[in-house]
């Protein structure tokens, strides 16, 4: 029992750091874009960052690639010089899960890095 609990704190810090690095990336790209307001004025927060650290420059934040073992294997994916496809799945019988991926996917798509040679 102690090491499942364990390995789901990683999990679930791995995964509240990932939604925390695409927050900054698309803040960053997008400088505040429609789409990604409208997610946050539904939920009010997303990957666990509230509107009001939204508010602050944001933009201008560093992004926390070392802050897990998840998002230092995906930093070339997320800010890199890679092209990535996100796939969502969704669940006609869990309507709550589905919208909060599709909202996710919504704040994944405002992420755009400029491909160096």
């Amino acid at each position: 029992e102690g090491l499942l609990k364990k390995e789901s704190i990683c999990i679930n810090k791995d995964l509240f750091v990932l939604g925390k690095v695409i927050s900054i990336l698309s803040a960053q790209n997008t400088k505040v874009s429609s789409s990604f307001n409208d997610t946050l004025s539904m939920t009010g927060s997303i990957g666990g960052v509230s509107k009001a650290s939204k508010r602050t420059t944001f933009a201008d934040s560093h992004v926390p690639y070392r802050d897990s073992k998840l998002t230092r294997l995906l930093r070339d994916s997320l800010g890199g010089n890679c092209c990535t496809i996100l796939i969502a799945c969704l669940s006609p019988f869990n309507t709550n899960e589905s919208v909060n991926t599709l909202k996710y996917a919504a704040s994944t798509h405002n992420i755009h890095q400029k491909l160096s040679a």
